[in-house]
């Protein structure tokens, strides 16, 4: 049976400190792959025979941390920035963390940008831009793209709104009228109502010759027109007609 050391060291972290070989050998391992032939080969793999804490904790920098094997922490060794790694006007060397630290509040970042702690300076928030119009990080504004006439920019999503419901009204009065014209051809509907107790109601006044000018009144006329006798005709008391005599002139 082969040996192995791993996992954490006596009651240390894992994280911080965990268990490798310290001493080891190599063993010959038969191996039999299985088959009608039954082949036997040999390995050599390690056994580890004796084991040993070791830091799991790699130091970043190795030229600016030194690494504490007893402790398995990482030390910055140097007290104020070393050559080569000068910090900015809005830094300050950090000897905890071994690097430049930056002193700008990004809680009270200037309107419309955000701070960048790695560049140690205020950059522009980005945001989207309507049309053709792009996003120019050095003013935090909206820009016309070089090249492209600003006045022939597309509508924007209001007046393009107010003329889809300019079409949607329209198709709507459209199919209104469809409507009532089929009412109209049954005798009904608004548009016969206005036009015989509107427009014939206005045209036509007692006793003008004017009056009386609609569809039905001229349909009573004709029928009134068929019912009167000829002139050289009279009716007696049962309703007969009978045809009027010429008086002889004397």
């Amino acid at each position: 049976m082969l040996q192995r050391c791993q996992g954490s060291f006596e009651d240390e972290n894992p994280e911080r400190k965990r268990c490798t070989f310290n001493e080891s050998e190599n063993v010959r391992v038969q191996i039999t792959s299985g088959g009608e032939t039954d082949k036997v080969e040999y390995v050599i793999l390690k056994n580890h025979t004796s084991c040993k804490g070791e830091c799991a904790i790699e130091c970043p920098v190795p030229k600016l941390f030194r690494q504490d094997k007893e402790n398995c922490g990482c030390t910055c060794m140097h007290t104020t920035a070393p050559p080569g790694s000068e910090c900015g006007s809005d830094q300050s060397w950090d000897s905890q963390e071994c690097n430049c630290k930056c002193n700008l509040d990004k809680n009270n970042p200037p309107s419309g940008k955000k701070l960048d702690e790695k560049q140690c300076k205020f950059v522009c928030k980005p945001r989207d831009c309507p049309g053709r119009l792009k996003f120019d990080s050095t003013t935090c504004r909206c820009a016309p793209v070089v090249g492209y006439v600003v006045n022939e920019a597309e509508p924007d999503n209001t007046q393009q709104g107010k003329i889809l419901a300019a079409v949607v009204m329209g198709e709507f009065v459209f199919l209104c009228l469809i409507f009532d014209v089929i009412l109209y051809t049954k005798k009904t509907g608004l548009m016969r109502y206005v036009w015989f107790n509107v427009l014939c109601k206005s045209r036509g006044n007692p006793g003008d010759e004017s009056a009386g000018t609609s569809p039905e009144s001229m349909h009573l006329k004709n029928v009134d027109e068929e019912n009167v006798p000829p002139q050289d005709t009279m009716v007696n008391r049962n309703g007969h007609t009978l045809l009027a005599q010429p008086v002889a002139s004397k």
